[in-house]
């Protein structure tokens, strides 16, 4: 990105055309740009195991995902026990982002072979590539010292992800209990 400026800013000073408005427009569609470097697969709905709603089925599906979301929060506090500063850009700090990128890829590979009921199968997605998306998203901050612009794509995909996580849990949540679970 920052190349990328300083070459459409020397077209521009070479056409006449660098202009305070001009420069500025330049950089912030550079600046716009950053969130669309870190690239994560997605699913859909074709990709997915749906099965019919019964109870014997909302009830399978709670208990696994509560297995998956359990050894994904025991892997996270696992990599984190083992780091003692978040706040500094070091080694340890994107083995942290590599562990919790391997976390949400192996929740994701279980939530992908988890029969979803019907009317769980729309939040079930979301839930999956959000997971899919923070998996890249994280991968990407693990590698800051190598590429800074897709590593900070990465942090503000993972921050915006994280919220809708929560919500989507929060939706299966509230489905699961509408249907006696």
């Amino acid at each position: 990105i920052g190349r990328q400026l300083i070459l459409d800013y020397i077209g521009l000073a070479a056409s006449g055309r660098a202009t305070d408005a001009s420069v500025a427009t330049l950089a912030n569609q550079r600046v716009e740009s950053i969130p669309t470097l870190s690239k994560a697969p997605t699913i859909t709905y074709a990709d997915l195991k749906i099965v019919s709603d019964s109870k014997q089925n909302f009830q399978n599906y709670a208990d696994e995902l509560t297995i998956i979301y359990t050894s994904y929060v025991e892997q996270i506090s696992q990599a984190r026990s083992e780091i003692a500063n978040l706040r500094t850009l070091n080694p340890a700090l994107y083995a942290f982002a590599l562990k919790f990128s391997i976390a949400y890829q192996e929740a994701t590979v279980k939530l992908k072979n988890l029969s979803a009921p019907n009317s769980l199968a729309p939040t079930h997605l979301q839930l999956i590539n959000s997971f899919l998306s923070s998996a890249a998203a994280l991968e990407d901050v693990s590698k800051t010292d190598q590429d800074s612009a897709t590593a900070l794509a990465g942090l503000i995909t993972f921050n915006e992800n994280s919220s809708k996580e929560m919500i989507y849990l929060d939706k299966i949540a509230q489905i699961l209990t509408s249907n006696g679970i």
